[in-house]
């Protein structure tokens, strides 16, 4: 999976199960707002992901699951790459 790839699907899937426990849960989960107030702040969501270059290996980051195949322990270089993505939980409106 494409790193671009990576990133998107976890943050889609954060969000649906941040939207799913709201509509489920008997309290308030992420409000917009309590009393009135805006509550609306950030939540910041990290990564850290260890980039392994490998010979003959092809362009862009790939991430894969830790001893799948195509990670390869014979690796010539590994970087850590870590980001943090500003996420508003809220509801949108």
């Amino acid at each position: 999976m494409k790193l671009d790839e990576y990133v998107e699907k976890t943050l889609v899937d954060i969000a649906n199960g941040v939207s799913r426990a709201r509509q489920n849960a008997p309290v308030g989960i992420a409000p917009a707002s309590v009393d009135g107030i805006s509550v609306a702040t950030a939540q910041m969501v990290q990564f850290e992901i260890t980039v392994v270059v490998s010979k003959g290996a092809e362009g862009g980051i790939k991430v894969f699951a830790l001893g799948s195949a195509g990670a390869s322990a014979d690796s010539e270089h590994s970087n850590r790459i870590s980001f943090e993505i500003p996420v508003y939980f809220q509801d949108k409106h």
